[in-house]
């Protein structure tokens, strides 16, 4: 990038739409079920039909409350909803309820991994619109997701870069999903960004005219984004033009943004209470109710494995994102309480046999039980590391007990000291020539002389062992 821009300070905004994990819409008993047939899911109230009238959901408010309790955030004790009046096809009711002037949750903030502070501005319920499908030349409407509930959350302008963007938007899905607020499925919608941004002057203290980009349809655009809609505004202006405020698309396939609309003000949208619906009143004691009912958070989830099993904060992390594999890691634990030994097996050679065999840590059908008794094996010295590893690939696609089956092929280690010590004295006495090599200093001859040991044993050794038992031998001859 040349000098030019990097006289320009990014400046961003997001302005995040969660789908909330409720059986049932903001103001009806239609069903959130994704994926249903066009318009199947749809009643008076979700349809816009004059005479309905909504009925808050109590749910709802319940995961806006625990969102704004996890961010720090300020919970009204007395809300309301607004009239958001705009016509547009997807929007059955020619308005949406929202929360304008007396959002449930104010204020709070989220620390990144890198320790900056993010501040939120507010977080608010609203109803989400219908989807358009375009068709040639035609637009279908499907208003099943008319009523979805919603929160709303405006953060503070306080993002230098994309990758500071990123870096929150992963950490609030994960609160988001730690906390059964939302599935977080950005293909489906239930987690949807837009983006404010705007340019200014290395160090100036006033922040430009930001363009609101739409149509983010996973986190790793964002970082193309910022570039080029960066470079747009300070080429604009190095031109001797103004950045107006605008709505603007992102496209993913060109890597471009492009205009959409003039930005709107609150005045366009002629915001009033909405007359429907009663003012939403919470007492301390609805608000403690509903942080006892809160799960654990990440954080407090990772430091709790961290100080019970004694692993790093990378494992506890990969621990919590596969919650099929913490089972089948407790389970083992339970059973042999190794924790680092069970995760080498499982996050090494198991993570490469799901990736050979194109599964995840759902399709594993080996149990804790199975698995606890080859570790058993390994660490005894009954099985090499070989075996070990074999039976383990074998066992991520079918049960069976690995004790049985290494008796059955004859595949338990020779762990008698004595015997492995004349396996060493009879290597050594058949190959005279390695041993001169050995003893001229050449310490790949002990390699050969090793290999030759389990040959002899058929393999059903432990390698390291046996190679004790040589140098052993060896030394005496010195």
């Amino acid at each position: 990038m040349s000098i030019l821009y990097e006289m320009y300070e990014t400046v961003i905004g997001l302005e995040i739409h969660v789908e909330l994990l409720t059986k049932t819409k903001l103001f009806c008993a239609c069903s959130t079920a994704f994926g249903g047939a066009p318009n199947s899911n749809t009643c008076p109230v979700c349809a816009g039909l004059p005479g309905s009238l909504p009925v808050l959901n109590r749910k709802a408010v319940e995961k806006c409350v625990m969102l704004g309790l996890a961010l720090h955030s300020d919970i009204a004790r007395c809300s309301w909803f607004d009239r958001k009046n705009y016509y547009y096809p997807d929007n059955p009711q020619n308005y949406q309820i929202t929360q304008f002037y007396a959002p449930l949750c104010t204020g709070g903030y989220l620390e990144t991994e890198g320790k900056k502070r993010i501040r939120i501005r507010e977080m608010h319920l609203e109803d989400d619109a219908g989807k358009l499908l375009h068709r040639g030349k035609k637009t279908l409407i499907d208003y099943n997701r008319s009523g979805v509930p919603l929160i709303e959350i405006v953060t503070a302008p306080d993002f230098s870069s994309a990758e500071e963007a990123v870096e929150f938007l992963r950490k609030l899905r994960e609160i988001l999903l730690s906390l059964g607020i939302s599935d977080c499925k950005m293909q489906e919608g239930s987690l949807r960004v837009d983006v404010n941004l705007s340019v200014k002057p290395a160090g100036a203290e006033e922040n430009g005219v930001r363009a609101e980009i739409k149509n983010v349809n996973s986190f790793s655009e964002l970082v193309p984004l910022a570039a080029f809609e960066k470079k747009r505004q300070v080429d604009l202006l190095a031109a001797g033009g103004r950045p107006v405020q605008e709505t603007r698309g992102w496209d993913g396939r060109t890597q471009t943004t492009f205009f959409m609309r003039r930005k709107e003000t609150p005045r366009d949208y002629r915001y009033f209470r909405e007359p429907d619906l009663p003012a939403l009143a919470l007492t301390d004691a609805d608000i403690a109710a509903i942080r006892v009912k809160m799960p654990k958070s990440a954080d407090a989830v990772r430091q709790e494995m961290m100080e019970r099993f004694g692993i790093s904060a990378a494992e506890a992390a990969v621990l919590q994102k596969e919650p099929s594999l913490y089972a089948l890691f407790c389970e083992t634990y339970a059973l042999q309480p190794d924790p680092k030994r069970i995760l080498n097996r499982l996050l090494q050679e198991g993570t490469a046999i799901l990736r050979k065999n194109g599964q995840t840590w759902e399709d594993v059908r080996m149990r804790a039980v199975d698995f606890a008794a080859l570790l058993e094996l390994g660490v005894s010295g009954r099985i090499s590391l070989t075996t070990e590893k074999a039976l383990l690939q074998r066992m991520f696609s079918e049960s069976f007990d690995p004790v049985a089956y290494v008796r059955s092929q004859d595949l338990i280690q020779q762990t008698d000291e004595g015997e492995l010590m004349e396996t060493a004295r009879q290597v050594v006495a058949d190959n005279p020539a390695s041993v001169r090599d050995y003893l001229a200093g050449k310490d790949r001859a002990l390699q050969y002389l090793t290999g030759q040991g389990m040959k002899a044993l058929a393999g059903r050794a432990d390698a390291k062992r046996l190679q004790d038992c040589i140098r052993e031998v060896l030394e005496d001859l010195t």
